[in-house]
């Protein structure tokens, strides 16, 4: 997968891992990207099935 995109999975990590210790600039950026990415792909869906 894209350095820069993560899998849901590698994501999920990564929330559970922020709320024991500090991400990493990469890891924050990556992190910000999927939930972006995420976000957009769910307003999508829902304007679909409408």
């Amino acid at each position: 997968m894209n350095i820069l995109m993560l899998s849901c999975k590698k994501a999920t990590k990564l929330i559970e891992k922020r709320l024991v210790a500090k991400l990493s600039a990469i890891e924050k950026i990556q992190l910000k990207m999927h939930t972006t990415v995420r976000s957009q792909w769910s307003s999508v869906a829902i304007v679909y099935y409408l």
